[in-house]
């Protein structure tokens, strides 16, 4: 144990000894006013510190990953825990997202019923204006058509469905705008 310790600080040194040389590289006052050769001999010189200090970086990691390992093959339960811990706060994160989105699509919904309606969309049904659940999702049932449907009997189209989520009525509105754009 005690050896590991020693590897690990010997890592640990060489990385901060090799950041340290990239940094001194990157300052000299010797770099300063160089031309032709000499300013190739410094880029290599920051060149080799640079790669000097990611080779060192890789070893250090190298072995926390080892140590990580060697740790999850002696506590399994705790890597389960850890990843369940990181699917909780991803789940919190996501249900935010979710309560983000909601908000704006329930201004948009908000925005669209105040605005001025178009002949063509008084003609079709309304459905509720939104979900009741940030996850839900409302199916148009199969064979349900807007009077507007006409010679399109046997085939549903995108304007023939109530508009039964947010995403729908925001289309139906869009369609409406592109409408309107080209007739001008």
């Amino acid at each position: 144990m005690a050896s590991a310790a020693g590897g690990e600080k010997h890592l640990v040194d060489e990385l901060e000894n090799a950041f340290k040389g990239c940094y001194a590289a990157l300052v000299s006052q010797d770099n300063v006013n160089l031309q032709g050769t000499d300013q190739e001999e410094s880029k290599s010189d920051v060149q080799q510190g640079i790669q000097h200090f990611l080779d060192s970086a890789k070893q250090l990691e190298a072995y926390f990953l080892q140590k990580q390992m060697m740790f999850a093959i002696a506590r399994p339960e705790e890597a389960i825990k850890e990843d369940i811990d990181e699917l909780k706060a991803e789940l919190t994160r996501k249900d935010a997202l979710i309560q983000k989105h909601q908000v704006k699509v329930d201004r948009w919904i908000q925005a669209l019923s105040k605005a001025p309606q178009s002949p063509s969309s008084a003609t079709h049904p309304q459905g509720p204006s939104h979900p009741q659940g940030p996850m839900t999702q409302v199916r148009p049932q199969a064979g349900v058509q807007s009077p507007s449907a006409g010679s399109h009997a046997g085939k549903a189209s995108p304007r023939a469905a109530p508009l039964n989520s947010p995403l729908a009525h925001l289309e139906q509105a869009t369609s409406n705008l592109g409408a309107s754009f080209e007739r001008r």
